[in-house]
């Protein structure tokens, strides 16, 4: 008898588990905009795909058309276009890795 009880309250934790992952895994994918075509390239100059988390106007992912790919010296600028604020929006290089 308590074998099976063990049992079932394994059972119940795992589904539990698969439950919320679930649940999570719903909720982040229904969390973002995805443009594509003329709405991203109306979005953002030159991309193919841009992806927007509704908790900010910062797109989180821009994928540029081959040959249009933003210049690197330029994106704190680029940044600061999206960002409402009156403060300089800025970046620090933490890790630097070769392909």
């Amino acid at each position: 008898m308590q074998l099976t009880i063990l049992h079932f309250l394994t059972m119940k934790k795992i589904l539990l588990s698969l439950l919320i992952l679930s649940a999570f895994s719903s909720f982040a994918e229904s969390s973002s905009i995805v443009l594509k075509g003329k709405k991203a390239f109306d979005k953002v100059s030159n991309s193919e795909i841009v992806r927007i988390k509704d908790f900010s106007s910062i797109p989180n992912y821009i994928k540029f058309k081959k040959g249009k790919e933003f210049p690197l010296g330029e994106l704190e600028n680029w940044l600061q276009h999206y960002v409402k604020s009156d403060e300089k929006v800025g970046l620090n290089l933490i890790k630097e890795e070769k392909d």
